[in-house]
């Protein structure tokens, strides 16, 4: 019961991967990875939606009509081209799950992105770490309330606010006396010759 409190159905959905989608007619069919139970009644993993609000994804679940603002593990996948392998795979990078299959968790608007997107991946060039998906100090979007009043809210997280974040309140200036750029934090104070890890994060395409 803690679980379902903290995340509702989510919680108790199978695990990325568990279930195929296979046609018959103009029909369609789920298939069990694990047991090989088939099903035409959609899981309940396989029932996420995404839609846009001002910028930030929204996510609904048509069976159990659940609406969370961060991505569910179902939806978690990217599909990886690598040159050292066979074939391409569809990774899902928060259960480090990987197969062959189309994912039947995924719809067909996001299997046809994701195979656009390819092998895209997010690197810090302060820290050299590596990310599949947007890294929280960078995932802070302006929201306008139904009154009008603007907030922050981290797409990653989930968390708002009210005040500017930290990690978005880095400027970049030009010191006169080292001729070079630096960066510094206005609400913080901190100062960096360097890229800060916080703003660091650049999209990549190839492993």
């Amino acid at each position: 019961m803690d679980e379902f409190d903290a995340s509702g159905p989510v919680a108790f959905e199978d695990r990325p991967g568990t279930w195929l989608v296979f046609s018959e007619g103009n029909r369609k069919y789920y298939q069990n990875a694990d047991t090989q139970e088939s099903r035409w009644s959609v899981p309940t993993s396989c029932a996420w939606l995404r839609q846009s609000k001002q910028g930030i994804y929204v996510y609904y679940n048509f069976v159990t009509k659940q609406v969370i603002w961060t991505r569910p593990d179902s939806l978690c996948w990217k599909f990886i081209v690598n040159k050292n392998q066979e074939r391409p795979m569809w990774f899902n990078y928060r259960t480090k799950h990987m197969q062959a299959e189309v994912p039947g968790e995924l719809p067909g608007e996001l299997v046809g992105e994701l195979m656009d997107e390819g092998s895209t991946f997010w690197f810090n060039e302060a820290s050299g770490d590596m990310a599949w998906e947007e890294p929280k100090e960078i995932s802070w979007r302006k929201v306008v309330d139904e009154r009008g009043g603007v907030f922050w809210f981290n797409q990653r997280t989930g968390l708002s606010q009210w005040d500017d974040p930290v990690d978005m309140a880095w400027r970049e200036e030009f010191s006169q006396k080292e001729k070079k750029h630096y960066y510094w934090n206005e609400y913080t104070g901190e100062a960096a010759f360097g890229k800060p890890e916080p703003i660091a994060w650049t999209m990549k395409k190839e492993l």
